[in-house]
């Protein structure tokens, strides 16, 4: 609105000044058609600028970013505490080029991926951090969202599985769970 005030009222003023001097409308609307169109540039441009760091479909409940990096390298280890949660590390060692899965996780160097109680069903908690990412959530379906957050965190290369390493992750906080107890 601010912005269209501005051009009606610059408006008002060049059909003036080109009225007095006979130039033709035609170019008064041009020098506003651009001025309007580099204002919506400027725009659209501040808000993808603001939305580059995470741009996570479906946007996460919260997400805080940090200061730091951490780097998934092939020794990179993918760790999971619970026996339902192996299909899920297997599935992301297809699309990483880590070359260990195991039961326990490092104290870092490590993707950990854990089943906890206290979690609403597909809710997941993503923590990346110096010593490594953690995905946290109460069920099989929650530890799927956290990774597929992860994913997307990662350069798209990632879904061609041929990403190389190493790569970094940007230090972050999620928390996120379904907003209805259903989908449909």
């Amino acid at each position: 609105v601010f912005i269209a005030h501005i051009h009606f009222n610059d408006l008002y003023d060049k059909v003036s000044v080109f009225h007095r001097k006979n130039v033709p409308l035609t170019k008064l609307f041009t020098q506003l058609i651009m001025k309007i169109s580099l204002n919506l540039f400027v725009f659209g441009v501040a808000t993808l600028l603001s939305s580059v760091a995470f741009a996570i479909i479906p946007q996460p409940k919260s997400m805080k970013s940090g200061d730091g990096d951490f780097t998934i390298k092939s020794s990179t280890v993918i760790a999971f505490n619970n026996e339902e949660l192996r299909p899920l590390a297997v599935y992301m060692l297809d699309y990483l080029a880590v070359k260990r899965v195991v039961k326990q996780a490092p104290t870092d160097n490590f993707i950990s991926i854990e089943l906890q109680a206290g979690f609403a069903p597909e809710a997941y908690s993503l923590k990346v951090s110096d010593k490594g990412v953690s995905i946290v959530a109460g069920d099989y379906g929650g530890a799927f969202c956290g990774v597929q957050t992860l994913m997307q965190l990662m350069p798209s290369d990632v879904y061609t599985k041929q990403m190389k390493l190493p790569v970094k992750v940007t230090f972050c906080d999620v928390e996120d769970a379904p907003q209805f107890k259903y989908r449909g």
